[in-house]
This record gives C-alpha cells, structure tokens and sequence, in this order.
C-alpha cells in the first residue's frame, strides 16, 4: 500500500503552488512528512508526470466540493520544510529543487512576523498558493490508481525492452554472421591479391628484359636498314652509269642496237615449312620484263 492507514494520514492536504510550473495547475504538492518525499524520490519523468496529473485532478475535485484556503506563513514554512528535506536527497534532480526554491523565493510570502489572530486582516495574504483539504480515502484511492498506472507503464516497458532486446540479440548475431563471411571473403580476397601481386611482378620483370631487346634489335633494324637502303641507292646509281657507258660503247663501234634490260617484280614471301621452331621459308618474284640484248634477268626465287 501506498498510505497505509488512512488514520495515519488523515491531516493530509494538497497544495497548490501555481508559479512552481510553467502548467495550467501549477504543481501540485502534499503537507505530509511521509507522503511527498516519497513522491519526490521518483526518478522517471513519465512517473512525475502521471502523479502530477492525477495530483491535480483530485486537486480541482476536491475544490469544486469545498473552497480551497489560502496557506499561512507557518503552512508555507512548514512545506518549505518538507520540501526542503526531500530536496537534500535529491542530487542531480534540479526541477525538484527549483520547485522548493521557488516557494522559498516567491514575493508574494512576507518573510516579516506575521500579524496576531486577532487582526487577520492585517497579514498579507499570497495570491499564488491555495491549500485544500485532503481527503484521506480519495487520496488513497488515487494513488492506488496512480500505483495502477506505474505498475502498467512498468509491465509494458519490461515487455518493450524484452522485445528489444529479443531483436537486438537477433540483429547481433546477424551482424555477427555478416562479420565472420566478409572476414573469409577478405581472407580469400588477400591471397588472390598476393597471388596477383606475384604474377605482377614476373610480368613486369619479363617486360622489362623484352623491351630492352626490342630497343636493341630496333636499333640493329634501323642501322641494317640504314645500310641496306645506302646499298641499294649505290648499285642503282652505278647501274644507271654501266648503262650509259654500254650506250656510248655501241656507238664507238658504229652500232644502232635496240637494248632492254630483265625487269623482275619485288620478292613474295610463301608459306613457312614448319608451323613453329624452324623451317624454310622460299620468296619468289616474276619477270615484268624480258630481256633484249640487255642484261639476263636475275634468280626468280629465294
């Protein structure tokens, strides 16, 4: 139970401080030294919440039944008191504090001795707080709806978090499972890169050892080519000039003769004996023109 005995609490009385709260009730404490410390020791918001609420729900029915009263100096110190003590064991619950600070603090409490009972009307009265009966039995009833109520939001939360955990727990393994494939497809991925790595490196040995013979034979082509072509211009220049001299030899000796010299075609090459690893290959050319009192025509094959 959360009262107990309703004979133990029956001086019990809600109080209303409306500048406490930025809320349409302002909030909402009880004149008991054993009730609102217990209340201020909740630690889920959604609790303070959902006492605040029912607090000021049996705040505003009980006022419709009775006119609330407004506090006296001794009833505010008194509260102060209370909420004082509870605000002590609260490190770390600042609004618990500013809710006590702000009743200690409000300008509307004359901290000056308050006036004799004979001339009430001399006392300043505050316009902030109003204190209302309690009634013993609703009270509890209320705060065993409120227990009802905690009890409900607890039940539910407890489901919620083992739900997630449930999921969580399923979400970890799947990753888990996830983790220890890619760690093989990286494993897998690693050694095909080493082996790669390694065809990589003889590929480019063995392309470096067969540039440098390919600018050396490069080299040797353009040269022979150089030569051959030097050659070939020098035997073309002298046969231009063995013509000319055998032309001038015939006239010498009085001779008219009609010469033509073999003309033959550039070499084709033919098919290879052998496929690979050898063999001979036979280039052939043929005559464009044959010879008439000039020179024979060379060897047609090679």
């Amino acid at each position: 139970s959360v009262i107990g005995d309703c004979s133990a609490a029956a001086q019990s009385f809600l109080i209303q401080c409306g500048h406490c709260s930025a809320g349409d009730r302002g909030y909402v404490m009880m004149q008991n030294d054993v009730l609102q410390p217990l209340i201020n020791r909740l630690k889920s918001a959604a609790s303070k919440a959902y006492v605040q609420n029912h607090l000021g729900q049996l705040f505003d029915q009980m006022s419709d039944r009775e006119e609330p009263q407004q506090l006296t100096q001794e009833a505010v110190r008194h509260q102060t008191k209370i909420m004082r003590s509870a605000a002590l064991g609260l490190r770390g619950q600042h609004h618990q504090r500013k809710h006590f600070q702000e009743l200690e603090d409000s300008p509307d409490f004359n901290e000056s001795e308050v006036p004799s009972i004979a001339t009430p009307l001399e006392c300043a009265p505050t316009t902030k707080c109003v204190l209302g009966s309690g009634s013993c039995a609703k009270i509890r009833d209320r705060f065993l709806y409120i227990q009802a109520g905690i009890q409900d939001m607890f039940d539910k939360l407890k489901g919620d978090l083992k739900e997630n955990s449930d999921t969580c727990e399923e979400v970890r393994q799947e990753k888990k499972a996830q983790i220890a494939d890619l760690t093989d497809q990286q494993r897998t991925a690693q050694t095909q890169l080493a082996s790669a790595t390694k065809d990589q490196v003889s590929s480019e040995s063995s392309s470096n050892t067969i540039s440098l013979q390919h600018n050396t034979l490069k080299s040797e082509y353009s040269k022979t080519m150089k030569e051959c072509c030097d050659e070939q211009n020098e035997l073309k220049s002298e046969l231009c000039a063995l013509e000319k001299i055998r032309g001038e030899l015939y006239k010498m000796k009085g001779q008219d003769v009609f010469i033509t010299d073999c003309e033959v075609s550039d070499f084709v090459a033919g098919q290879c004996s052998e496929t690979c690893g050898g063999g001979v290959l036979e280039k052939t050319r043929s005559i464009l023109v044959h010879p008439v009192n000039g020179m024979p025509c060379p060897p047609l094959t090679l």
